[in-house]
């Protein structure tokens, strides 16, 4: 079998540091996006059920990331929390749920369950 050349030249950026494609955590448009994910009445029982003394919570105009189409977010007297719709849609007992204050944990939730 003839040797062939490698090519092991990577990408560079504006200051020459090599850049190694990743696979980013932002979903594919084409792949499995709801359109509402929100819930229904029942779906709202089974999450209040689990969540006692919380309410549905108004989004602030700030939140851009998308994984709150993914979510829905509730809040009590003293806390915020993003619940995962698709694990409410799955029948989980116990939907995977985050503090609101940031998105990473949910992002890497909804990548590693559910491949969004």
């Amino acid at each position: 079998m003839a040797d062939l050349p490698l090519d092991l030249e990577l990408p560079t950026n504006n200051e020459g540091h090599a850049e190694v494609p990743r696979r980013s955590l932002n979903p594919d448009p084409e792949v499995r996006q709801p359109s509402t994910w929100a819930p229904t009445s029942d779906e709202e029982r089974r999450i209040f059920r689990v969540w006692k003394g919380f309410t549905l919570a108004e989004r602030s105009k700030d939140t851009l990331s998308w994984v709150w189409n993914y979510g829905v977010e509730i809040q009590s007297k003293t806390s915020r929390r993003w619940i995962c719709m698709p694990c409410v849609r799955q029948k989980t007992p116990t939907p995977q749920s985050y503090e609101s204050k940031g998105t990473q944990n949910a992002e890497l939730h909804l990548w590693k369950a559910h491949g969004y």
